[in-house]
């Protein structure tokens, strides 16, 4: 009895010192008995990276307002009036003496130039955007208006045979006749500005982005032109009250010609400014444009004779708003 009780003894602490070995592999649990009550660690994922989004397109809209520097404005090839009634080869004025269109009956506004429009761009990366755009501009309007008086010309024998061309066909010393024209003439210019603009964007600080940009195209110019002249005569040798002094003018002839031309000349455009984001979608733009656009003209037939106004370059400073909508 004492001999197994001892063996039994034996046995237990045999086993209780292994205890700790063998709790190492309970379960698969790492650690002593007294850690099995802890609760195991549960391993995170790490986390997934969140692409930064960047958009390739853009649509915008602008308007803009500025100054434009007067251009240049004339008339040629308007006849006033011809003497082929009297058998004389031209203007009434003399041989080789066409009247030409004083430049101070020219009236014209342009005082200020606006643009309304849109178009859509693409980020090339690195700063780099380009757009494509188009606007309509704001018309122009041109007058010309005024009255000049002449001496009339004709041919005639002379007391000797000879073909004289003057204005004194009976050859008493006086004028037989004075010549009056009366010019109203009203020129409308509108139409559309195409461009295809290059920026470079220097860089966001707290939602600004300055850049700068330069831009070429063209212009489409509508010219609706109106023409109304009034051509009197007078006789000179006519008694009181019906001499020219009295203005006693006869014979009167009006000539009424309306019609539209299209023209198309270059363009071409610097810029600065900044935008500034509203949303991760929508930015605010803001800035200045200098715009160059060529000059043109228009041709019309008047009575029988080819008169073109011609519109000298304009050159605009203009300040400009609008929203710009990234897309990807």
């Amino acid at each position: 009895m004492n001999v197994r009780i001892a063996w039994l003894s034996l046995a237990f602490a045999a086993t209780a010192a292994s205890l700790p070995a063998s709790a190492a592999d309970f379960g698969g649990y790492p650690g002593t008995l007294k850690d099995l009550g802890a609760t195991p660690g549960v391993p995170v994922p790490a986390p997934v990276p969140i692409p930064e989004y960047r958009p390739s397109w853009y649509f915008r809209i602008d308007a803009g307002i500025g100054t434009i520097g007067d251009p240049s404005v004339s008339e040629s090839g308007f006849i006033y009036g011809d003497d082929a009634s009297e058998g004389g080869p031209g203007p009434i004025t003399g041989p080789g003496d066409a009247m030409t269109t004083s430049s101070s009956w020219f009236d014209n506004d342009f005082n200020t130039f606006a643009t309304f429009g849109g178009g859509v761009g693409y980020y090339f990366g690195g700063g780099f955007r380009m757009d494509a755009t188009i606007e309509a501009r704001s018309k122009d309007d041109i007058h010309m208006n005024g009255e000049t008086t002449w001496d009339t010309h004709s041919y005639y024998q002379d007391c000797c045979g000879n073909d004289v061309y003057g204005t004194d066909p009976n050859g008493n010393g006086l004028v037989d006749s004075r010549s009056r024209m009366t010019v109203d003439d009203k020129v409308d210019v509108d139409g559309t500005i195409w461009m295809m603009n290059a920026y470079y964007d220097l860089g966001k600080v707290r939602g600004f982005t300055p850049y700068v940009g330069a831009g070429v195209g063209f212009i489409w110019n509508r010219i609706h032109r109106a023409h109304s002249s009034t051509l009197a005569t007078c006789d000179n040798e006519a008694a009181p009250p019906n001499n020219c002094a009295l203005g006693e003018w006869t014979d009167v002839t009006t000539t009424e010609e309306e019609g539209t031309t299209d023209s198309v000349t270059i363009a071409a455009a610097a810029m600065a400014g900044f935008s500034y984001d509203l949303t991760d979608m929508t930015a605010l733009d803001i800035g200045y444009r200098y715009l160059h656009l060529g000059g043109t003209s228009a041709t019309m037939n008047i009575g029988g004779d080819d008169s073109r106004i011609k519109i000298g370059d304009q050159n605009i400073h203009q300040f400009r708003a609008g929203f710009r909508i990234n897309v990807d």
